[in-house]
């Protein structure tokens, strides 16, 4: 019944012929398993189930065919051997299987007293996963499971030896360069079944070119503002693969922007607030643009126009923009401006100060960045604020300040000082 296009199963019926001497089932489409009931067939002298599909585990109870002389099983999806073949065997095959070298496969039949014992080689040992893409400068490790106490493993890439024969199966590769990429196989050989070699099936590593080993893919970084061969695009001290966090060449949330020196626009690069100095940043970095942070002790945030939120931007408090506080220069991580308070008896909520009973007497006592919070229920009046600099002025307050429920109505203020007048939302112009 060799060579012929049998499929399926073994019908349980086979193992019923105990008379059977020699059964002949090579090169069909057979499948599934061996059923352990092979031991009833104890006549059996001959077996060939070689070219096939059988899978799983060759059942204990071939044991039992102590009449058994030729055992070809070669080139099947066997994983592995009992420990009891019958000692008669003379010829014994169990190439072109999933067999490694674990105890329950090769090592206890090395050595044997078959005539003929046929074991190499077996299939290619899956790795999971088998393809790996990269980017340059990670790192790659690599590691392949088999069965076995004896065995030795050596890594090659592309047909070159990577390592030295070793004990472990692991094999890494630190700051990966797109030469890394290429075709990884490990072979795998054990002290006590020394005539096969095992292999590991391709395992395919890409690595991304980044040329300016930002962190960033020269194929992403083609694509965007950021210079794929410039690894610090806009010269203020930090990588474009540190602004851009998650690698993806786009400005998400909670990143400075590789492309745009001062991301908030305060006047303050992004490097220097974050406290970067001469000894922080790489060769690509233009010296002549860039700001090294003189008091890299203290950070302001990159993100946030006006760190510590009293209303006057980080590049005003640091007026030359160094990163430090300097002689003159009011601190843009600590509240510098006032609050003023205005109600129409002068009461302010009895606890708020300094409190006023119009608008006007607030500006005059006003310095530059101070903010008048004025209450909802103050007659209209005609401002003018004759000082450089600016005030905010922010209305619609409840008269114990308590917050804000309402308008507060005013005339359209004059700067006559040269400087301004902010109004926010809660105040409201009105003709004259």
């Amino acid at each position: 019944m060799g060579v012929n296009q049998l499929a399926g199963n073994l019908p349980p019926e086979l193992w019923t012929l105990t008379d059977l001497q020699y059964l002949n089932l090579s090169f069909n489409e057979l499948t599934g398993g061996i059923s352990s009931s092979i031991g009833n067939l104890t006549a059996l002298h001959t077996l060939f189930l070689d070219g096939n599909n059988f899978t799983g585990e060759i059942p204990t109870s071939i044991g039992n065919l102590s009449d058994l002389d030729m055992l070809y099983l070669q080139y099947n999806q066997f994983t592995s051997l009992p420990p009891n073949i019958a000692k008669t065997i003379g010829y014994f095959s169990v190439r072109g299987n999933n067999l490694t070298f674990e105890s329950r496969s090769l090592e206890p039949y090395v050595p044997n007293t078959f005539i003929s014992f046929t074991y190499s080689p077996q299939a290619n040992i899956l790795v999971s996963p088998n393809i790996h893409l990269l980017n340059q400068g990670d790192d790659l490790n690599l590691t392949v499971s088999v069965g076995g106490e004896h065995n030795q493993y050596q890594w090659y890439k592309d047909g070159t030896a990577l390592s030295s024969i070793s004990s472990s199966p692991n094999y890494s590769k630190l700051s990966l360069t797109a030469a890394d990429s290429g075709t990884y196989v490990c072979h795998i050989t054990n002290t006590v079944v020394t005539d096969l070699t095992l292999y590991t099936e391709d395992i395919t590593v890409t690595v991304v070119p980044d040329s300016d080993n930002d962190g960033l893919p020269d194929s992403l970084e083609n694509g965007s503002c950021t210079d794929p061969n410039d690894a610090d695009t806009d010269d203020d001290g930090i990588p474009d693969g540190v602004e851009d966090v998650n690698h993806n060449c786009f400005q998400d949330p909670g990143e400075t922007h590789p492309c745009k020196i001062d991301s908030d626009g305060d006047g303050i690069q992004d490097g220097t607030e974050l406290g970067y100095t001469l000894s922080d940043v790489g060769p690509d970095t233009d010296l002549s643009k860039f700001q090294p942070d003189l008091d890299p002790a203290t950070k302001t945030n990159p993100l946030n126009s006006d760190s510590d939120g009293d209303g006057i931007p980080d590049g005003v408090e640091d007026t030359n923009h160094n990163g430090r506080k300097d002689p003159g220069e009011t601190d843009p991580n600590q509240k510098d401006n006032s609050v003023i308070y205005v109600e129409p008896e002068g009461n302010c909520g009895g606890t708020r100060t300094p409190c006023y009973r119009t608008i006007q007497a607030a500006l005059d006592a006003a310095e530059n960045w101070d903010t008048i919070q004025a209450a909802k229920t103050l007659t209209p009046e005609e401002p003018v604020w004759d000082k450089i600099g600016t005030v905010t002025i922010s209305g619609g307050w409840k008269t114990d300040f308590s917050g804000q429920d309402g308008t507060t109505s005013i005339y359209a203020p004059k700067a006559t000082g040269g400087g301004g007048v902010k109004i926010q939302p809660n105040v409201k112009i009105i003709a004259p």
